[in-house]
């Protein structure tokens, strides 16, 4: 499948039936969110941002950012037929195994 645009593939995979209603809006909901503060951190910094350190945002939005990062975590795990599993972040790409949950 192609789409041009995060949103619009977004769509196609809930058209599709990869994922479900549910999951799409859970996913379209995180990326217009992290959009808008990757819009507002770039504003703020006047400058483009690759990385930054979550804990520098405000108690309410580093809350949602939480609530967001992790619900999309879910919805990824969820249609990879991970879920559950945990993966080490210090693994090589490409050599990836699930660590015992």
């Amino acid at each position: 499948m192609r789409a041009r645009g995060t949103l619009k593939a977004l769509y196609e995979l809930q058209r599709a039936g990869i994922v479900t209603l549910e999951q799409y809006r859970v996913l379209d909901e995180g990326y217009r969110f992290l959009r808008s503060l990757d819009v507002r951190l770039r504003l703020a910094h006047d400058a483009s941002i690759d990385q930054f350190d979550p804990h520098v945002l405000e108690p309410e939005l580093l809350e949602r950012y939480r609530n967001e990062t992790e619900n999309i975590r879910k919805v990824y795990l969820e249609v990879l037929g991970l879920r559950g599993r945990a993966f080490s972040r210090s693994r090589r790409r490409g050599s990836r195994r699930p660590e015992a949950a």
